[in-house]
């Protein structure tokens, strides 16, 4: 599920995002080890007609594993 904002005249843009894993059946036969829930976020900023800046930043929980966390940003160049 997700939230997608967009800026005035598309000045920027922010998206929210929720996900969820539900396990089902016994451990052995599945892949994820427990229940996961995750968070995304990402903001979006144009530059000027040729570059883009992206963050983008995440966090995970996790049932029965470590739960993750991440975050990176981008430079994009449009040709």
């Amino acid at each position: 599920v997700g939230v997608n904002w967009l800026g005035k005249d598309f000045d920027y843009q922010l998206v929210l995002e929720l996900a969820t894993v539900q396990t089902m059946g016994d451990r052995q036969s599945r892949n994820a080890p427990g229940d996961q829930y995750a968070l995304g976020l990402r903001y979006q900023v144009p530059l000027n007609n040729a570059w883009i800046f992206r963050a983008d930043a995440m966090h995970g929980i996790c049932d029965n594993a470590e739960d993750v966390s991440g975050i990176r940003t981008e430079l994009r160049w449009k040709f």
